[in-house]
Parts: C-alpha cells; sequence; structure tokens
C-alpha cells in the first residue's frame, strides 16, 4: 500500500499541469498517512473541487457541484442531467477536499535525505536541481533531481542543458517515471524515485546506500580528470566568477556560461586511499573564497605553515592550475598587493554563507 501511495504522489508531482489528489483517493489510504504527508508539508490541502463525479449511478458523469445554506448549514449537491429517475444527489462536504503535491517541499525532502550537506539547488526552474555529492560504490557521485523526464521537451531540456554536460557518471533521480528513450547527455545515469522511496512513520526517507548498483561495474573508480571550463573567445577574467557552494564544489560562470565543476574537475585532487580529496592549492583557493578573493592583511591572511615562501609557492600552483581549468582566459589570474604579502584575483571569487 506505502509503494501505492508514494506513486501517486510523485506521479502528482511530475505531471506537467497541476495535479490534484481526491478525497476519494486519500480516503483509501491508511490511517494517519495524510496527516502525516500534510505535516511534512508534502501536501497542502486546495480550495474544494467545484465539480466531481456523481455517484447516483454506474456512470458517474462528471457534474458541477451547486451549494445551498451557510456556514455550518452548508449542503452540496449535483443535479443529474442526463436521466428523469436521479435527480438531486447530496455530496459530502468531504468529497469536495483536494490536495496537491508540494514540488519545493518534496525536493528539498529529497534532497535532505540523499545529501543532508547543503540544500538542493534549482539549476533550470521547476526541473533540474542538484543534490549533492554522496558516495556510491566506494566513488563520490554528483546526484541531481529532474521533474519532467517523460514530457515532450525532456530532450531538449536535459541533453542541452549547460548544467548537465560534461557531468559523466553523474545520477539523475526521476520524479517518477524513466523515459522510454535517452534524454540525457552521454555518461550520465538515471534511476526513479519510485524505486528508491520509502514511506515510514516519520514520512518519507530514502537512505543514500539505496543508490548502490546505480553505476556500471566498470565505473565503480575514484572520479579523476580535468574538465576544462570552455569560455567564449575574448573572454577576460574580470568577466569569470567562482563562487564556492560547499567546501568541494564551485559554480563557474564566465561570458554568458554557467556550469558546476568539482575541485578534481578543475585539477585540484590528490589520491587518499581509493577517493580524491582537495589538495592544499584548493585549499588556498577556498581560504581567497572566504576573504571575498584576497589573502592578505592582519586579518584575512593564515600563514602557511612552512611560511611566506611555502605560500607563495601554492599561489604559483594556483596561478598553473587556473590556467589550465580556465584555458581560454588569457593574462595571470592573480595579482600581488601589499608588497608582494598578498593575493587577490582578477576574478569575482567569494564563499556562499561564508562562516
Amino acid at each position: 500500500m506505502s509503494q501505492g501511495i508514494l506513486r501517486q504522489i510523485l506521479i502528482g508531482a511530475d505531471a506537467p499541469h497541476e495535479a490534484a489528489l481526491s478525497w476519494d483517493e486519500v480516503a483509501q489510504w491508511p490511517a494517519g498517512v495524510l496527516d502525516l504527508l500534510t505535516r511534512c508539508g508534502i501536501l497542502r490541502e486546495q480550495r474544494p473541487a467545484s465539480s466531481i463525479g456523481c455517484d447516483g449511478c454506474e456512470e458517474a458523469c462528471l457534474e458541477d457541484i451547486v451549494f445551498v445554506g451557510t456556514g455550518d448549514d452548508t449542503r452540496a449537491y449535483v443535479a443529474c442531467q442526463r436521466r428523469d429517475d436521479i435527480g438531486r444527489v447530496e455530496v459530502p462536504l468531504d468529497r469536495l477536499r483536494r490536495w496537491q503535491v508540494d514540488n519545493a517541499a518534496l525536493v528539498g525532502i529529497v534532497g535532505k535525505a540523499v545529501a543532508p550537506g547543503a540544500p538542493a539547488e534549482e539549476l533550470v526552474a521547476g526541473r533540474l536541481w542538484r543534490i549533492g555529492m554522496v558516495e556510491i560504490d566506494q566513488r563520490d557521485v554528483e546526484v541531481f533531481l529532474a521533474r519532467g523526464m517523460t514530457w515532450p521537451d525532456a530532450r531538449p531540456v536535459f541533453a542541452a542543458t549547460p548544467h548537465l554536460r560534461d557531468r559523466e557518471g553523474a545520477v539523475v533521480l526521476a520524479l517518477s517515471d524513466l523515459p522510454a528513450g535517452t534524454v540525457l547527455p552521454p555518461g550520465i545515469h538515471a534511476r526513479s524515485l519510485l524505486e528508491l522511496l520509502r514511506l515510514t512513520g516519520d514520512g518519507i526517507c530514502l537512505a543514500p546506500e539505496q543508490l548502490g548498483g546505480t553505476l556500471p561495474s566498470s565505473r565503480k573508480r575514484a572520479r579523476s580528470g580535468l574538465v576544462p571550463f570552455r569560455t567564449p573567445p575574448g573572454t577576460t577574467w574580470e568577466q569569470v566568477c567562482v563562487e564556492f557552494v560547499n567546501d568541494e564544489m564551485v559554480r563557474v560562470t564566465a561570458g554568458g556560461n554557467e556550469d558546476h565543476r568539482s575541485f578534481d574537475e578543475l585539477g585540484f585532487a590528490k589520491r587518499q586511499g581509493r577517493t580524491l580529496v582537495p589538495n592544499d592549492v584548493w585549499g588556498l583557493l577556498l581560504l581567497m573564497a572566504k576573504g571575498d578573493g584576497r589573502l592578505g592583511g592582519k586579518e584575512a591572511f593564515v600563514p602557511d605553515p612552512g611560511g611566506w615562501d611555502s605560500t607563495r609557492q601554492r599561489a604559483s600552483r594556483l596561478r598553473t592550475g587556473l590556467r589550465r581549468a580556465f584555458p581560454g582566459v588569457p593574462d595571470d589570474p592573480l595579482m600581488a598587493f601589499r608588497r608582494a604579502r598578498g593575493y587577490e584575483s582578477r576574478f569575482r571569487l567569494f564563499r556562499r554563507g561564508k562562516d
């Protein structure tokens, strides 16, 4: 029964139009489920229905509601227009109640269940969200959530979006059914939430380990490899913006292009056992982001354990790494200031929600 309820909810959330759940549907659910999903924010009650399927005979014709009385004395009925032996049929007011799936609440719950470290980020309005990085089969995988993967426009929306291009190995969770054909860029794997979510006494849950088996066995390895950010010809560093969304991922905009890159995709990784972790150069970039692009001064500068010479060497490696990550942008990405005892990025650099 619980999986059938989830299917109703997810199909409603994935519908291209507003799909409401009727009282006749939710009345079949086990006691307490409706209240639970309402408290979770997944369902919110809508205005009462203005028409309903008449239960005066087996034909169940859709008829407009007629109200009589006011306040507590209000009654509702439908008048059969097709048979003389039916006439007026009273409708219990509860039958007019309707509920709609709150997509924003559902996305938030899925995002918190899969990757609790950061809120889901909307990339394409109402269609695509970035959930976060999750360890799947001993590798870090970027997870997205998609709505409307079976809609007629799914392929141009998802295959063409820059947010999914060059994200080989990522997983896209479809709100309900998977499409019959390919609508995602090459190398992107899809799973249906219908296979993964569970309805418990606390609400809807999904354990990250349930994503195991999503990737082909040949891809069960740590991510590696530089994924350069392609910029339009003539782009300068002043037109580049790098925003840390968390300590391992940045959102980059440059010359009208926008995409996400992780530390390893920008070439700032080192191997630690079977996984890749940020190297010390990435740490320097993050430190500068916390200073809004500056490293220096009594408040902002945190000395390197190896002294200023070590910091200067890291800055040199950072320059080289940034040039490789942004091959189309000329000149030096960093400027020295305060008699060379500090650095400032030529591009906009900051961290979201600095603490």
